[in-house]
C-alpha cells in the first residue's frame, strides 16, 4: 500500500506528459487541416489561425507548467503527509503499545483488586462473626447485670427494711430508756421517802419507848407514894 502511494506522483507526471503530447498532436493536426483547407490565397487568415494556435499552445504550455508546479507542490505535500503519516503510525504504534501495557497493568491491578476484595470480604465476615460474638457476650453480660441488679435492689430493700426496724427498735429503746430513767428517778425518790419514813418511824419508836419509860417511872413513883 505504501509503495503504491509513493508511485502516484510519477504516474501523474506521465499522465500530464501524455496529455500534453496528445494536445500538441491535436493542435498540429488542426493546423495542418487549416493550412490545407485555406490554401495560399488566404495567408492572413492562416496567420491569424496560427497566432490563435500559438496562443492556445502557449496557454496549454502555461497550463501544463502550472499543473507541473501544482504537481510538485502536491508531491511535496504528499511527502510531508507521508512523513506525517509515518509519524502518526509510529505514534499509534507507541500508543497501542502503551495501551497494551496499560491494559496489562489494569488487568494485573484488577486481579490484585479482586484478590484484595476477597481478603476484605473474608475480613468483613470475620469481623461480623466477632461482632456477633461480642454482642452475644454483651447481651449475656446485660442479663447477668440485670440479675445482679435485681439482687442488689432486693438487698437494698432488705437493708432499708432492716434500717427501718432498727430505727423503730431504737425509738422503742429510747422510749423504754426514758421510761426506765423516769422509773429509776421515781425509785430513788421512793427510796429517799422510805428512808425518811424509816427515820421517822425510828424516831416514833424511840419516842414511844421514852414515853413508856417515863410512864413506867411515873407509875413507880406513884406506887411508892401511896
Amino acid at each position: 500500500m505504501k509503495k503504491t502511494v509513493k508511485n502516484k506522483p510519477l504516474i501523474t507526471v506521465v499522465a500530464i506528459l501524455l496529455l500534453s503530447t496528445f494536445t500538441l498532436f491535436s493542435l498540429k493536426s488542426v493546423a495542418d487541416k487549416v493550412v490545407l483547407w485555406g490554401g495560399e490565397e488566404n495567408v492572413e487568415k492562416i496567420n491569424n489561425n496560427l497566432d490563435q494556435l500559438d496562443t492556445m499552445l502557449n496557454s496549454k504550455e502555461k497550463r501544463s507548467t502550472d499543473l507541473e508546479t501544482q504537481l510538485n507542490q502536491r508531491s511535496g505535500q504528499l511527502s510531508q503527509s507521508e512523513t506525517e503519516l509515518i509519524n502518526l503510525r509510529t505514534q499509534v504504534t507507541n500508543l497501542t503499545n502503551d495501551k497494551n501495557q496499560t491494559q496489562g497493568t489494569i488487568t494485573s491491578l484488577q486481579s490484585q483488586l479482586t484478590s484484595k476484595n476477597g481478603e476484605i470480604q473474608q475480613k468483613i465476615v470475620e469481623l461480623q462473626q466477632k461482632d456477633s460474638q461480642i454482642q452475644q457476650k454483651i447481651d449475656e453480660g446485660k442479663q447477668k447485670e440485670a440479675v445482679k441488679q435485681a439482687e442488689v435492689d432486693a438487698n437494698n430493700k432488705e437493708i432499708a427494711t432492716l434500717n427501718q426496724k432498727i430505727n423503730d427498735i431504737t425509738n422503742e429503746k429510747n422510749t423504754l430508756q426514758a421510761q426506765y430513767d423516769d422509773s429509776q428517778r421515781k425509785l430513788v425518790d421512793a427510796a429517799n421517802q422510805i428512808t425518811s419514813l424509816q427515820d421517822y418511824v425510828k424516831k416514833l419508836e424511840k419516842a414511844k419507848k421514852d414515853a413508856a419509860s417515863v410512864m413506867a417511872k411515873s407509875d413507880k413513883i406513884i406506887e411508892q407514894h401511896k
